[in-house]
């Protein structure tokens, strides 16, 4: 996931360095890893992986325009753990889990610091990007 990360991010980069300088290019590099964008980016890969494979699966809906916008909505703890166990944050943990079996080996630092990523952005993302993910549930939306 971590090379998917650098994937998507190197274009932006190599686009504002041509528009706006280096200077501007380090900028948005600094405030991507301020803001979280590759804990955002790998969570929102495996998100996509799991899309893409629950389609092959079980086949695609299509989707029905209504007119309508984009909704939003905060949502309460429990319903982001509901909704998003199944695909990322029971797969965060599978893998974490393994990476304690393979402690014994050493696979090097690189290896150990991409999947320590991984788990840590599979399993926190859902819950950091959503500001209301600590609000009393008569706050929450329902």
């Amino acid at each position: 996931s971590l090379l998917f990360v650098l994937a998507s991010v190197v274009p932006l980069l190599f686009e504002v360095c041509l528009e706006e300088g280096l200077r501007a290019a380090v900028n948005v590099a600094v405030n991507q890893l301020l803001s979280l964008g590759p804990v955002f980016s790998a969570f929102q890969s495996k998100l996509m992986g799991n899309y893409f494979q629950t389609t092959l699966y079980h086949g695609g809906a299509q989707y029905i325009p209504t007119g309508r916008g984009l909704a939003t909505a905060r949502e309460s703890f429990l319903k982001l753990f509901r909704t998003f166990a199944c695909s990322n944050i029971h797969d965060g943990f599978e893998l974490a889990f393994l990476l304690l079996f393979t402690s014994g080996v050493y696979f090097g630092w690189a290896f150990y610091s991409c999947m320590s990523f991984t788990v840590v952005s599979w399993t926190t993302a859902p819950f950091l990007f959503n500001p209301r993910q600590f609000a009393s549930p008569a706050q929450a939306v329902r």
